[in-house]
């Protein structure tokens, strides 16, 4: 059961992606099996079937229009909001820069010079793989339209209806819920709109929610597909710059995360970010410091790909993940509480990670920032009602349609179905003609009641006399009256019509197609109705009634005048249907269009019943397919999945039928009775999206849904009338209890294949959680069960070994057990693929291929080739400087004014074969190679596996090494290494800038040389006032200045 308020931000395709899947898991978790939980229930009465209620938002967000027509077009109820108006006004990258160079300035210092940008257009085709593009088209949307109609509504809107949605939450959970917010923000590290953009949308997120529910916790959770996500997806080169896209989102993102747990005022004007719209923030700046309560983001959620998963099946598993920890609630008794009294406090698990900060905040052994990581994985197995649903309503329409075919063969249709037709085109004046009465003063009843034959005769010739005087009238208003309705539309005429049959018993859309059909001939060859009647002679005076008595009989007279109107009435109806030949101009185009459209439709439905076919087919193939870490299984009490699924069919059949009271047993009758319900007509509503140009799909939606509705509701059942398809809550707890049933048997393999050794995600972590969610009620006999088959898995076991908890939670009516697991505390050096990401940008920087590394940030091109920065920088080079001061790095070929090769020991001065740590320092021609000891470093450390390499262990006794002198030992002096790097400092400077001017150079050694100056004016001055805790003196420069007063180096 979702406990908290939801909001889901998707980015980019990847982040659209992912939000479909997720709105499948919560209307499944939320709505129930046969999507009408919250209905029945009578707390929700203006909800819709599969509605989700309002405490459930999502936005997404992409420049691609045809992509959030899609997402939108999948995801309906009300809940989703599409960022529209975030289309940039230039449609090419080129322009866009220029115009924000020249408006922008320093601002956005992350837009490189000109020369060698990529020629990206148009922008709202997607951003060319260049995050840089991407968020250049962000920006140019906000500059063009201001921040408010760009986004800033967009974003306000979902914010306001989850401020509104408490009420709902409470009543859905029954009072047992948290007030805070959790907001996922779903995107892809490896294209150009969400890599490019998803640190602006975080950033104006937590803004928003600061300025609207101050009061409230709000966590936002980056859920981070990393290009593995992408695995034999990509061609070799877009697979190769996905992960350099990657390598600074993973840097940038990391870096907030932990200035916002951690703020460095010195830093806080790095992460602030200014727009081109002076009233969003402080005059167009963004920032993370807030005043109060702030929006906390603890971890980024990290999404790797199992070898054994598929891209669809990883979407499932992480939209399965966002509902168990939505889902799940630990209970802690209150210390007032008595023991063994119930509960009082419930922490959910984004409190959790909340509470686990203070360990996430710990700087890695490595050096590279803190723990901001968590990779996650779910397993789930599924019972998939729904998607057996489908199966069972396609069959059922499928057999329907077939049913029909084959009565249309051997029943005709009657002349009164076309004319009503025709009624609903408002031509039924041609079938039963308007004779104008009110307009002519015609009467066809005796004025004086005749008393002889001669005059019932005068009376009637009166009458011919009358309504032959009346005739122009009535032709020119029969003329005037077709001049009006002879354009039409028989797609509205049909929907009419299969509305107004619907309530008259049952209609179908294929016979009402051949009416239709039959209407359109009609019109077009029916031309002479009436001539005949038109053309007779009319009879002598008297002959008529030359037998009749003298003294007329009423009856007599009446009949007289009833032939006389029916014969006025056929000469009526011949007259309209030669007007209507003779205005064939003005119809033509409405009939030929109406058999043109019924053609569609035949053809539409014809596709509609071999397309259902064979998805039944692919369907039932598909879930008997063997699959890993996203399994379905299907109930077949021994039998295959298709002869199961054909015996279900049949006893949904049967019960919906029960339901329902139809006695008729055909098919065609079946799908009659479902397609026309007394307030709602699937047909009808199939003709209008078809006349609306919808998706095929959209049109097909129109006649499965109601079947499929009635499907669930048989399939579910209610408590007095069991479901025709096993609850996996109740197939639990018959497991629990017998094991050895052919159903048992197979759920329990099921579960011990679940999860994997090799779906566990590797590397060290600082805290792991596995929430395990299961259909049904609270059982300890259904959790051991669960338990003893889940722990089969070797790599599952270790993992509980570890620091890892598992926290249960039965989610009543639902069709999924989830194994959910959060490895909390990551690094970036602790995990396999960003580890991996970071070695191939530091590659990319020195290679020959022009990759445009400069356009794939969003913060700052100049930096781009170091990946220890800012606070990470300082207190790496404060480290490898304490370990020269110490002697446990030392020169092992080179000089001590330019090294070549270091050597990294213990700190006892060991050094083995196995944890052999040397650091390869590049050469830079004509001055010390000190500067790059930084480079030399990264590319060491991310060759270390923080598992298995006892390397690991060496570089982390370094960051805790504190040499003697800065333990405030008497005897310790600065080392001549150091002393001599230091004496170098200033003429090293001043060659540097010179050689900085120098026209002479390219932009490699350009770069080469900033970073050398950097280290020699900044960075060195940096390390050695680093403060160093756990020793005598706070600083190595501390400690110098006291050993050695004289000293002097800067």
């Amino acid at each position: 059961m979702i406990r908290q308020r939801i909001l889901y931000v998707g980015i980019g395709g990847s982040g659209l992606d992912l939000g479909i899947k997720l709105d499948e898991a919560l209307r499944r978790e939320i709505c129930g099996l046969d999507g009408r939980a919250l209905v029945k229930s009578g707390a929700f009465p203006g909800l819709k079937p599969n509605q989700l209620p309002s405490f459930v938002q999502s936005l997404y967000i992409d420049f691609a229009a045809e992509s959030l027509s899609h997402v939108t077009q999948n995801i309906r109820g009300g809940n989703t909001v599409a960022a529209t108006n975030l289309i940039p006004m230039i449609d090419n990258y080129s322009a866009l820069a220029t115009d924000l160079r020249l408006h922008g300035g320093d601002d956005y210092p992350w837009i490189p010079p000109a020369p060698g940008e990529p020629n990206v257009r148009p922008l709202n085709g997607g951003a060319g793989q260049f995050p840089t593009v991407g968020r250049a088209a962000f920006f140019g949307s906000i500059k063009s339209q201001g921040y408010r109609r760009a986004i800033g509504d967009d974003i306000t809107r979902v914010i306001n209806s989850l401020a509104e949605s408490m009420g709902d939450l409470s009543t859905y959970t029954g009072q047992n819920s948290v007030s805070d917010v959790a907001v996922y923000v779903g995107f892809s590290m490896s294209g150009g709109t969400g890599c490019g953009v998803f640190l602006d949308v975080i950033q104006l997120l937590m803004h928003e929610f600061h300025n609207q529910l101050s009061a409230v916790g709000v966590t936002i959770l980056p859920i981070v597909l990393l290009p593995s996500t992408f695995d034999k997806l990509l061609p070799a080169d877009n697979a190769r710059r996905a992960k350099l896209n990657a390598a600074r989102a993973l840097l940038d993102l990391t870096e907030t995360i932990e200035q916002l747990q951690q703020p460095n005022t010195s830093r806080r004007e790095e992460f602030r970010i200014k727009y081109p719209d002076s009233t969003l923030g402080s005059n167009g700046s963004v920032g993370v410091d807030f005043l109060g309560r702030a929006p906390m983001i603890p971890v980024a959620t990290l999404v790797e790909k199992p070898s054994i998963m598929d891209r669809d099946d990883i979407s499932r598993s992480v939209a399965a993940s966002i509902v168990a920890q939505s889902s799940t609630v630990r209970e802690v008794k209150d210390a007032a509480v008595a023991a063994g009294g119930s509960p009082q406090n419930k922490n959910s698990f984004i409190e959790h990670l909340i509470n686990l900060i203070p360990e996430i905040q710990k700087p890695h052994k490595f050096g590279l920032g803190a723990h901001p990581l968590m990779p996650m994985v779910s397993a789930s197995l599924t019972l998939p009602s729904r998607r057996i649903a489908d199966i069972v309503a396609k069959q059922i329409i499928a057999e329907g349609l077939a049913d029909i075919e084959k009565e249309q063969r051997t029943q005709a249709l009657t002349e009164s179905n076309w004319k009503d037709l025709l009624g609903h085109l408002r031509l039924d004046d041609l079938t039963k003609p308007e004779t104008f009465d009110s307009d002519t003063n015609l009467r066809f009843s005796p004025r004086t009641q005749p008393k002889s034959t001669n005059e019932l005769e005068e009376q009637l010739n009166k009458l011919r006399g009358q309504i032959s005087a009346a005739t122009p009238i009535i032709e020119s208003s029969i003329k005037q009256r077709i001049a009006q309705r002879s354009v039409f539309q028989l797609t509205e005429g049909l929907r009419k019509y299969l509305i107004a049959e619907g309530l008259k018993g049952g209609i179908d859309l294929p016979t009402a197609i051949a009416t239709a059909g039959r209407a359109m001939s009609e019109l077009e060859t029916k031309r002479s109705l009436g001539a005949d009647a038109g053309g007779q002679k009319r009879s002598k005076p008297g002959k008529k009634f030359s037998l009749l008595p003298k003294k007329l009989d009423p009856a007599v007279i009446k009949s007289a005048f009833d032939d006389a109107r029916k014969k006025f009435e056929a000469e009526v109806e011949a007259k309209w249907w030669m007007t209507w030949s003779s205005q064939s101009a003005a119809w033509s185009n409405s009939v030929e269009s109406g058999k043109s459209s019924l053609l569609e439709l035949q053809r539409l439905l014809e596709d509609l019943r071999d397309a259902f076919e064979k998805q039944v087919v692919a369907d039932q193939s598909d879930l008997g397919v063997a699959r890993v870490g996203v399994v379905n299984f299907v109930p077949t009490n021994g039998r295959s999945i298709s002869d199961a699924l054909k015996q279900l069919t049949i006893d949904t059949s049967t019960q919906i039928r029960r339901n329902r009271q139809i006695e008729n047993q055909a098919p065609s009758a079946l799908l009659r009775a479902l397609a026309c319900q007394e307030n709602h007509n699937a047909w009808a509503e199939l003709v209008d999206r078809f006349s609306k140009k919808l998706t095929q799909t959209q049109i097909y939606d129109a006649i499965i849904e109601p079947v499929r509705e009635a499907v669930e509701e048989a399939m579910t059942g209610t408590e007095s009338i069991p479901g025709t398809l096993p609850r996996l809550g109740q197939l639990l707890a018959n497991v629990a209890g017998n094991s050895s049933s052919p159903e048992g048997i197979a759920l329990k393999k099921a579960l011990g294949e679940l999860v994997p050794d090799s779906l566990i995600p590797a590397g060290n972590f600082r805290n792991g959680r596995v929430l395990i969610s299961y259909p049904g009620n609270k059982s300890e006999a259904v959790e051991k069960m669960i338990k003893d088959s889940l722990s089969l898995g070797g790599d599952y076991k270790k993992l509980l070994a570890k620091n890892t908890t598992e926290e249960w939670t039965a989610t009543g009516d639902s069709d999924v057990l989830t194994v959910n697991v959060n490895l909390i505390g990551q690094g970036l050096l602790d995990n396999r693929e960003t580890r991996d990401i970071l070695l191939r940008w530091r590659e990319a920087i020195t290679a020959p291929v022009d990759d445009k590394l400069k356009w794939r940030q969003r913060r700052n091109f100049k930096n781009i080739d170091q990946i220890f920065t800012g606070f990470t920088q300082a207190h790496l080079l404060s480290a490898l400087m304490a370990a020269l001061f110490g002697g446990v790095l030392e020169v092992v070929k080179g000089s001590d004014e330019t090294p070549e090769v270091l050597l990294l020991k213990a700190p006892d001065g060991q050094v083995a074969d196995l944890a052999r740590v040397e650091i390869e320092i590049p050469q830079l021609p004509s001055f010390s190679s000190w500067p790059n000891i930084l480079v030399a470093f990264e590319r060491m450390v991310l060759g270390i596996d923080t598992e298995s390499d006892f390397k690991g262990t060496i570089v982390e006794k370094m960051f805790e090494y504190r040499p003697p002198i800065l333990q405030g030992d008497s005897k310790a002096t600065i080392p001549h290494v150091v002393r001599t790097m230091l004496s170098m400092r200033a003429a090293q400077l001043d060659g540097l800038k010179r050689a900085a001017t120098s026209a002479n150079y390219g932009e490699g050694a350009i770069r080469m040389l900033t970073n050398a100056i950097d280290f020699w004016e900044t960075g060195i001055v940096r390390a050695f006032d680093f403060e160093v805790p756990g020793g005598f003196y706070r600083s190595l420069d501390a400690a110098m200045r006291d050993r050695e007063p004289n000293f002097s180096w800067r």
